[in-house]
C-alpha cells in the first residue's frame, strides 16, 4: 500500500467543546501519549467508526461535566492532500501481523517497558496508517506496568478491532496535519446523551 491508496476523506470523531479550538487548528501535542501509534491526531476512513467513538467520548464528558456544560458528539470530515502527505515519513501496516502487534505494544507501554526501538514516542513518523488495536488494550496497558502481563501474553492477546472494518490514520507533526482540510463539521444529534 502507498500513501496515494490511503483514503481521500478521513473522519475525526469528537464532541462540540472541542469544536473552536479543532477549527482553529489541529494541536498534535493534545492528543493522549499512551494511545496506538503514538501521541498524534487521530482520524480514520470509516464514518460509522467515528460517529460511535463521537458518542462514546459525549457520553463519558457528561458523565463527568454534564450537569455545567453538555457536550454533543461531533464529526469533522477531511479531505487528504496526498501529494503534500507523500513528502512526508510515514509507516502503513497492511495486516495486524507481529510488526504492527508490537509497535502498539511500545507506543503503549512507553519507553520504561517498550520491547524494541520500534515504535512512534518520539515522533519517528509523521504518520501511520494501520488497524485499530482492541477495547481490551487499556486493560493489558495497565497490567503490563503493574507487571501482571508480559510482552508475550499482551500480543498473543492483542487482536484489532472490527478486523477489515475500522482503520486509524493518525497524524504527529504539524507538518503531516497541515495535509487535512476541513470538508464538514457535522453534530450527531440521533440520541439524548445523559449519564
Amino acid at each position: 500500500m502507498t500513501v496515494y491508496e490511503l483514503p481521500e476523506v478521513v473522519y475525526h470523531g469528537t464532541i462540540s467543546v472541542h469544536k473552536d479550538s479543532l477549527m482553529a487548528g489541529i494541536d498534535i501535542n493534545r492528543g493522549y501519549v499512551s494511545t496506538d501509534f503514538g501521541q498524534g491526531f487521530y482520524t480514520t476512513g470509516n464514518y460509522e467508526q467515528a460517529v460511535q467513538l463521537a458518542k462514546g467520548r459525549a457520553k463519558a464528558y457528561n458523565r463527568i461535566y454534564g450537569q455545567n456544560d453538555k457536550a454533543y458528539p461531533m464529526v469533522i470530515s477531511y479531505s487528504v492532500n496526498k501529494n503534500l502527505l507523500s513528502d512526508c515519513m510515514g509507516r502503513i501496516f497492511e495486516a495486524p501481523d507481529d510488526k504492527w502487534k508490537e509497535f502498539v505494544y511500545n507506543n503503549r507501554v512507553g519507553n520504561d517497558f517498550a520491547v524494541s526501538n520500534y515504535h512512534n514516542i518520539g515522533r519517528k513518523y509523521d504518520y501511520v496508517y494501520g488497524f485499530v488495536a482492541d477495547s481490551k488494550i487499556v486493560e493489558m496497558t495497565k497490567d503490563v506496568r503493574l507487571k501482571n502481563v508480559t510482552y508475550g501474553m499482551f500480543v498473543d492477546s492483542l487482536k484489532p478491532l472490527k478486523c477489515g472494518f475500522y482503520d486509524q490514520l493518525s497524524f504527529h507533526s504539524d507538518k503531516s496535519a497541515a495535509v487535512l482540510t476541513i470538508l464538514k463539521i457535522e453534530m450527531i444529534e440521533s440520541e439524548v446523551l445523559l449519564p
